[in-house]
């Protein structure tokens, strides 16, 4: 095709100018496709322009910026590229501050960024894609005394993928298929905020019946059905002793407490006993941007202690470790009395960030692997990765067991991955 009537006999037109009946009419392009065309052009170029000058984007939610996707992606590509588009936005923080200012200020409520109770689609500048009964969610519930929480908390927990006994029959099979392999499992829920710290919740907010519900349900089954270690009781307790809750109020992660406490629960659940000798004191603190703030237009800063790790009650052995993990992570340096010597495998999310410290000063040898890429098609190469180990852990947030959601409970993914360790077992 041309672009030009080529039919013999008659003078070589262009498509727009044939009668609409035609077959081959195509329209031309209208004054808003024109429109479109030149913003694009204005927009990539202000980019290409900034960017030859030096100017950056910069980090402003809790994930490094994406990476430009390989082009051996297939259709991946396209939706990788979307992801990075958002995050490489030069202007982005400050479109967000804007869009912010002119919402509270004009209109006395906060912007809606990816998704609110008013059913405004999403908004790109804040990143994800949301649609349908998701928008009823605000992507970051604004509590009491400038207290934040993850919005999906609740919208995980209203728009579930899986029921509570689809979820717990998954997570038994894979315990089930674990233990047949030789290893010993340990699974681990990590609470959220708003289950541990529920009194800056706002008095009413969209959701708060449903999610109020699941998560009864959920607490009161899981431990008992699935063996699943609960933290709950200890995180309020460490927060009635520090008298400040362990979660900081503009972040949905926990702080360092909550890293030490899953770390030492770990331990007891591989070696019952080890803590015994376990000694730690405050030794400094630390500041970092809060994750929730930047995704409703708005700034913070969240802070918090840094502990030692004495397994041995002497020798601290805590240290600093890289926060990336999506690529296999093996801590080998603890030594000594208190320490857990057993290959330990583990498949984690963000929630193990602030215990890798810990982590690295309490397991003499330990692999990490995010579960976030993990499916069925890869199952049984996380498998393979952490098979040579005794004991496989798995640290999973609550509002993803919560939902059904996470690709662990996924059957064809416990099916890959429970039947390489069986094909491998430990004697």
């Amino acid at each position: 095709m041309t672009g030009r009537n080529t039919t013999p006999g008659l003078p070589a037109i262009h498509e727009s100018w044939l009668p609409r009946s035609h077959p081959l009419h195509r329209p031309h392009p209208g004054g808003r496709q024109r429109m479109a065309m030149i913003c694009a052009i204005v927009f990539f170029t202000l980019q290409a322009l900034l960017s030859g000058v030096g100017v950056r984007a910069s980090e402003i939610e809790n994930h490094r910026l994406a990476d430009f996707p390989a082009l051996d992606r297939g259709w991946a590509f396209f939706t990788d590229l979307n992801m990075w588009a958002t995050d490489n936005l030069v202007f982005r923080k400050a479109a967000i501050d804007t869009q912010d200012w002119i919402s509270r200020t004009f209109f006395g409520e906060p912007p809606q960024l990816g998704g609110g109770s008013q059913g405004i689609g999403a908004n790109p500048l804040a990143g994800g894609q949301r649609s349908g009964s998701d928008q009823l969610y605000p992507r970051v519930i604004e509590g009491k005394d400038n207290w934040m929480y993850d919005g999906d908390d609740v919208r995980l927990r209203c728009t579930k993928t899986r029921s509570l006994d689809q979820t717990i029959t998954q997570l038994r099979r894979l315990r089930a298929g674990v233990e047949r392999s030789g290893r010993k499992f340990v699974l681990a829920i990590a609470p959220d905020k708003s289950t541990i710290v529920p009194q800056y919740l706002p008095d009413d907010y969209a959701g708060k019946d449903c999610a109020t519900k699941a998560t009864e349900q959920m607490w009161q089954r899981l431990p008992k059905e699935t063996g699943a270690l609960d933290l709950r009781a200890e995180l309020k307790q460490m927060s009635t002793e520090m008298d400040q809750p362990v979660y900081p109020p503009q972040d949905g992660h926990w702080k360092d407490e909550g890293g030490l406490l899953l770390a030492k629960r770990l331990a007891e659940a591989v070696k019952p006993g080890i803590t015994a000798t376990w000694k730690s004191e405050v030794t400094g603190g630390w500041t970092a941007p809060a994750d929730l703030a930047p995704l409703i237009g708005k700034k913070g800063t969240d802070a918090g202690l840094v502990y030692s790790l004495a397994p041995d009650g002497v020798r601290n052995q805590a240290a600093d470790e890289p926060r990336d993990f999506r690529t296999e992570l093996h801590l080998d340096s603890a030594t000594g009395t208190g320490t857990v010597r057993e290959p330990v495998g583990m498949l984690s999310d963000s929630f193990t960030t602030k215990a890798l410290r810990y982590l690295k000063g309490s397991f003499g040898d330990l692999t990490i692997q995010h579960y976030g890429n993990m499916g069925p098609g890869n199952a049984k190469d996380y498998a393979r990765q952490l098979g040579s180990n005794k004991v496989i852990v798995v640290e999973v947030v609550e509002r993803t067991i919560a939902s059904g959601s996470s690709v662990l409970l996924d059957p064809k993914t416990v099916d890959g991955f429970v039947s390489e360790l069986l094909a491998h077992p430990i004697r």
